[in-house]
Formats: C-alpha cells, structure tokens, sequence
C-alpha cells in the first residue's frame, strides 16, 4: 500500500451509479478497489432489473469498503440522481466517479495525488478516458457517431482559463470516469442538475471551472477505459432533440451564472454558446415553430445575458423571430436545390 492511502486528506471515495448492469458491475468494483487510494466504493442502484442489485449485495458481503444504496422504493431516477446520492453520502474528502461497466487502471489515481500535492489550490483534477469495444460492431456504431477513442482535453489548461475553453468549445471534453473532486467543491457549485433531459455532466464541468480551480494530471494517457457495448447508446438521438437539449443546458448555465453573479464577459461567453444550440436548432424546424423557438430564446438573451446583441448569432435569432428573414432563407435554400437539380440533369 502506497504512503497517500495513509493520509486521511487523500483518500478518495469512488461513486458508482448502477443500473442493468449485471455483466460487469464486479469488474468495476474490483478496479476501483485495486487503487490504494480507495477509501470506500459506494454502489447506487438505480432500480435495476437484471440481477445487478443482489450482486451489489454479494459485493458489500464481500468487501468491507463497499457501501451500497439506494432511491426510496427503488426507484429509477437516471445516472445523476444515483451519483447525488453518492455524493451526499460519501466521507472522504474527494470523489471520484466510475460507470458500472467501465473499470480504472492500475495507478488511476497516481497522478492524481501527485497534482493535489504539488498544487495545494487545487479543487479537483481531470484525467483521459480511453475506450473499451466489446465487438467490431459497437466500433462502427462508435466510429460513425465521429467520437475520439480517447475523451479527454486535448491541451493542458490553466485553471483560470478553464471556464472559458469549456464555453468556447472545440478543445475536447471531460469525462466522468476521468474526475476527481474535493468535496468542497461540489458544496460550492452544486452537484449533477437532475433537471436537464440531457448534459448533466457538461453543466457540473462548466460550474466547476467556474468556482474553483481544476488541473489537469496527464491529458494524453487513459486512467480509466469505458466500456461500449449493445447495453449502451453511441449513436446519439436525433439532431433536433440534441439541439434542444444542448440549447437547454447552455440556458439553465445562463440562468446560474446571473444568480451567482458571474462576469458579464463570463455570461456572454455561455450566451454565445445558447445562441449557437438555439440557431442550430432553429434551422431545424419549420417556419412557425422555428419563430416560436427563436422568440423564446431572444427573451431569454435579453433577460439573461448582459448587452445580448455583443453576443454573436443574437441578430440572426432576432431575424429569424421575425418570420421574414427564416422564410428568405428557407426561399433561397429551395433556389438552390432547383439550381442544383437542373446542373445534374444538363450535366
């Protein structure tokens, strides 16, 4: 056992949220256990219903560091819930998060230790997640969603800055399995906003940047692989609905950002990133619907986001409030086709 998992103020409590996940829930476990940093693992069923629960409680019969829980009457309330309630419940100063069917490799929390010790600011530490592909075919689903085999921050990112790339974009992404945080932090932003359809855990990342200070430990090797197979979704839904859940998690940020009092460049910087879902969105749907949709986000903008209009997208969205300029463009797309069809015909 290494010296860390002797010191109290690192030892770490590992949130597992499980739900139908019978096959692999002790792969887990026993991976997380393996970390001499692991003070306790605690499993939070979510209302399973394939035999996950009573090997949950093999588990707990088995390992004296392994808690279990669960929502009153066994209910399903989704993979944020079940990590709240971990949360509330955990005793050890930081947490970290594992799915039920994704394991952590040896050492996972080596870099970990050695970023909070040679930073003592730091709230929490982000490392990469690769992937694990259980057949070729989930590596084509996986393949043709245009998703990087490892999910991490492509550049090592000041803490300072970290907010701002997270609502700019385009600089890669957290993943949960790769996380790991001080309780406190959690206290002070709040924990996975249970409310949102979709992008529970792109909300925390953000509000996370936003009050605390996060550093990176090794943006280039995996401390943990995920695990993609039939039992999961890699191919997204419908892009209308990933707009309006993507639209719904920018709003909801915009609307915690004013009440915690955030910078106007801070808030304009989420706006922006409302706008783009929203104009995506928008383009998306038919005329008398996209107006509606345009029109609420306009209000929101004006109600939200300080001076909107320094907000790139807002006067499209206005435009397209009107009526006039969405039916112009939706006229000059239909030109444009017909142009094209005719150049294939005489072609």
């Amino acid at each position: 056992m290494s010296e860390t998992a002797h010191n109290p103020a690192l030892m770490i409590s590992v949130v597992i949220p499980v739900f139908n996940a019978a096959p692999f829930v002790e792969s887990a476990v026993r991976s997380a256990l393996a970390q001499p940093e692991t003070g306790e693992v605690i499993l939070v069923d979510d209302g399973s219903t394939d035999g996950s629960l009573e090997i949950c409680e093999h588990l707990v019969a088995q390992f004296a560091q392994v808690r279990l829980l669960r929502h009153a009457n066994g209910e399903n309330r989704g993979a944020g819930a079940a990590r709240n309630l971990g949360i509330e419940h955990a005793v050890h100063p930081l947490v970290a998060f594992l799915d039920a069917d994704d394991i952590f490799l040896p050492g996972r929390f080596r870099g970990v230790i050695r970023t909070l010790e040679a930073h003592p600011d730091a709230d929490g530490v982000y490392d990469a997640v690769g992937m694990i592909f259980e057949d070729e075919a989930a590596h084509e689903r996986w393949e043709k969603a245009n998703w990087p085999e490892v999910l991490r921050i492509r550049d090592a990112i000041l803490p300072e800055q970290l907010f701002e790339s997270l609502a700019r974009g385009g600089s890669g992404a957290f993943c949960t399995d790769g996380i790991v945080l001080r309780r406190e932090l959690l206290q002070k932003s709040g924990n996975f906003n249970t409310r949102l359809r979709t992008g529970q855990d792109t909300h925390l990342w953000v509000r996370l940047a936003a009050v605390g200070r996060l550093y990176s430990s090794d943006v280039l090797s995996p401390v943990a692989m995920a695990r993609v197979h039939s039992g999961n979704r890699v191919t997204g839904r419908p892009r209308q609905l990933q707009y309006a859940g993507i639209q719904q998690v920018w709003g909801d940020l915009l609307k915690w950002a004013a009440s915690r009092k955030l910078s106007a460049e801070q808030r304009r910087a989420l706006a922006r990133r409302y706008v783009s879902a929203a104009n995506g969105r928008v383009s998306q749907q038919r005329v008398a619907r996209a107006v509606g949709i345009a029109l609420a986000a306009s209000a929101i903008l004006l109600w939200r986001c300080p001076q909107p209009w320094k907000v790139g997208g807002f006067a499209h969205l206005v435009f397209a409030a009107t009526g006039v300029g969405l039916i112009a463009e939706r006229l000059f797309d239909f030109m444009r086709m017909q142009q094209k069809s005719r150049s294939g015909v005489t072609s």
